[in-house]
């Protein structure tokens, strides 16, 4: 029985270093395009915004998913910033942009670790 559990242990540990490594691949990666976004400026304006509100949501992602309740605090998030939207005859370009890249985040990691829970 001690095993079993010894096991079930090293698998936790194991998904979490697998999710950390998984987030820092995809902030580094929304980073790399918020910096291109940023320095070609103009028309690629909210682009930048958009990745720097996904890098946003990414670094709180650490985190959560080391909670027991990943699932509950994540379709939290996606519930709120759904409702933030809902607002968006209201939002400048540059808030629509960033609350969608944190949208897509919230919903990205929630899925993710709803596969990992299985």
């Amino acid at each position: 029985m001690l095993n079993l559990f010894n096991e079930k242990v090293k698998e936790i540990i194991n998904s979490i270093d697998d999710m950390e490594e998984y987030l820092d691949a995809r902030k580094k990666g929304a980073q790399d395009a918020a910096d291109k976004a940023k320095a070609k400026g103009g028309n690629a304006l909210p682009s930048y915004y958009h990745f720097d509100g996904k890098v946003a949501a990414y670094e709180k992602c650490y985190k959560i998913v080391k909670s027991d309740k990943c699932l509950v605090i994540l379709g939290e998030k996606y519930s709120d910033t759904m409702k933030k939207l809902k607002k968006y005859r209201d939002m400048s370009q540059k808030n629509f942009q960033k609350i969608v890249g944190e949208l897509e985040v919230w919903g990205e990691i929630y899925l993710k670790c709803k596969s990992n829970t299985k």
